[in-house]
């Protein structure tokens, strides 16, 4: 009687598994999940001086590869915010909707290293590092479980670590949590996306040149004047909310920033003149339909791109060393500067360092306080 109904487990079981194994073989393998924002494991390599790896190598394969992977992780978010958790696959579900990303201690050596030795390769440059905030960092009163254990700390070492050496700080983190109230900082932000909007960016970008313009790096401070704010009446693809196979709301605070002369600025892909492209290449090129997203938006994660303004202030070459906190604040550096050349090293490259050094008067490194940037790191050295 004992084998009869452990027959009747176990043969379903082996049966459901030889089914989604067939699938497997049907359907192609995935490169990228959405949803886990992540890489997925391809088929491995057999080496069989390594029996180790190619056991887990199957293994991980196997797992990521699994069919109809997308649809299990939708169902298994889904059961985990029916049963009220709060701490779901590394994001904080705080109230009323706001998503926070875990954060992590970072290791600043190698980066902060090679900044400190590119400035003293180039005495004639000017270095700054921005310190960009992390949303968990700027909202702490919608974070009421400390689920943000590391950003205080990799802030305190990035503030410290520059002393006596020819490095300009400038601590947007701590400027953009003191100076705006709560409900401030909320129009500043997504609910369900890492970034903040144009508000929040655009603020961080007055913040950085009006510290330039107090220690005399510049001579031309911000004129407001020059730019203009938009909303944009859409639904909003969040990176988090995807996470979430979209199980949060899509109205979000959509802004936008430009200059209000930027057709007149010339756009290149190019370190000289034989790439020139338009404006909509380079920023914001897909904001016109009904889901928008951030890098549609605002500018796309572009490995290399110049942006010429003939008429700016401030008749020098900004280089700016970006990850995507940057991406809405291009428009209101340009506005000051003659050019603007910004790169993104998670991208490959033919430019070298030592190629853009060498128009360059002020090199800016944005980067938010929790990453140590090891592609930058990588291109600078």
């Amino acid at each position: 009687m004992k084998n009869k109904k452990a027959l009747l487990v176990i043969v379903p079981f082996f049966a459901i598994l030889l089914i989604f194994f067939a699938l497997s073989f049907m359907d192609s393998d995935k490169d990228y999940s959405a949803e886990e924002v992540r890489t997925l494991a391809q088929f491995p390599m057999m080496d069989l001086n390594q029996p180790q790896y190619i056991t887990s190598s199957i293994n991980d394969y196997v797992t990521d590869q699994f069919p109809y992977r997308s649809f299990f992780v939708k169902m298994y978010t889904i059961f985990e915010l029916q049963q009220g958790k709060k701490d779901i696959r590394d994001i904080y579900v705080a109230d009323d909707q706001w998503l926070f990303p875990k954060t992590y201690l970072a290791d600043f050596t190698q980066l902060t290293g090679h900044v400190i030795k590119a400035s003293l390769t180039y005495p004639d440059v000017t270095f700054c590092y921005a310190i960009l905030p992390v949303k968990n960092y700027c909202l702490p009163d919608l974070d009421n479980y400390q689920y943000d254990t590391a950003s205080a700390e990799n802030l305190a070492i990035l503030q410290n670590i520059f002393k006596g050496h020819r490095v300009q700080v400038i601590d947007v983190a701590d400027y953009m949590r003191n100076s705006f109230s709560t409900a401030e900082k909320e129009q500043q932000w997504y609910k369900t996306d890492y970034h903040w909007n144009a508000s929040g960016a655009a603020s961080a970008a007055e913040y950085i040149i009006d510290q330039m313009f107090q220690a005399k790096i510049i001579s031309a401070p911000l004129d407001q004047s020059r730019l203009q704010f938009n909303n944009i009446d859409a639904l909003y693809q969040g990176d988090l909310n995807r996470r979430f196979s979209n199980q949060f709301s899509m109205h979000e605070n959509i802004v936008t920033v430009s200059a209000i002369d930027c057709e007149n600025y010339r756009y290149y892909l190019s370190a000289d003149d034989s790439q020139p492209v338009a404006r909509n290449t380079i920023i914001g090129s897909a904001n016109d339909g009904d889901v928008v997203d951030y890098n549609g938006i605002y500018t796309y994660n572009i490995a290399y791109y110049r942006v010429v303004n003939s008429d700016a202030p401030e008749k020098k070459t900004l280089v700016i060393f970006k990850d995507s906190l940057q991406n809405p604040t291009t428009d209101v550096f340009s506005s000051v500067f003659e050019q603007v050349v910004v790169i993104d090293a998670r991208n490959k490259e033919a430019v070298t360092f030592a190629n853009v050094m060498k128009n360059a008067d002020i090199v800016l490194f944005m980067l938010h306080q929790n990453n140590p940037a090891s592609e930058t790191e990588a291109f600078i050295k």
